[in-house]
């Protein structure tokens, strides 16, 4: 059996059209993607002398998205850590707390924090972080420095 020239491009144009299909369809996941159920907390740092660009997003069941350094890798919170997360965010007030924590200077290399929680987002930098919401700066902190691998 021999193709003519009009099959021939009949063929490469379908065959274009699927390659095409699988490409759009094989686009870069991104954090919020990988989470399964209600978003509890999204926390970020970034800034300060050490470069930051760090993301954790964890989920109603557990599951942390870590994103350090433009690497997402995602984790299971102990079931005790996952409590204290919780506990503290709850006993927050978060509705209640100013939209922005920040310096009168914002120079020289701060750390920026920005957390959201129950459709709320706060936003802090070093020296402006209120003494209330440093416990759970620190949780979520650690769950970045120790959820990822280095």
């Amino acid at each position: 059996m021999t193709f003519n020239h009009f099959t021939r491009w009949i063929l490469i144009i379908s065959t274009g059209t699927v390659v095409a299909s699988l490409i759009a369809g094989c686009a870069e996941a991104t954090p919020t993607d990988t989470i399964s159920t209600e978003v509890l907390v999204e926390y970020q740092r970034s800034g300060g002398l050490a470069g930051f660009d760090d993301l954790v997003i964890i989920d109603a069941a557990r599951k942390a998205v870590i994103t350090r350094k433009g690497k997402s890798i995602e984790s299971v919170l102990e079931q005790k850590s996952f409590e204290h997360i919780v506990q503290q965010l709850d006993q927050l007030g978060f509705s209640e707390l100013e939209k922005d924590y920040l310096p009168a200077d914002t120079c020289c290399d701060l750390i920026e924090y920005t957390m959201t929680y129950q459709d709320q987002t706060v936003r802090m930098m070093d020296t402006a972080v209120p003494e209330s919401l440093q416990p759970i700066l620190d949780s979520l902190n650690a769950v970045i420095d120790t959820g990822t691998k280095p």
